[in-house]
């Protein structure tokens, strides 16, 4: 799924299933901010 051009806002991205989503969303090219 292509997220290029979407903003993430995620908490609880430092450690576990939150950093694993956040790392996804980022190859998928998402802003993030954790």
């Amino acid at each position: 799924m292509s997220l290029s051009g979407k903003r993430i806002f995620i908490t609880g991205g430092s450690r576990g299933i939150g950093l694993a989503i956040a790392l996804r969303a980022a190859a998928d090219g998402a802003s993030i901010a954790i």
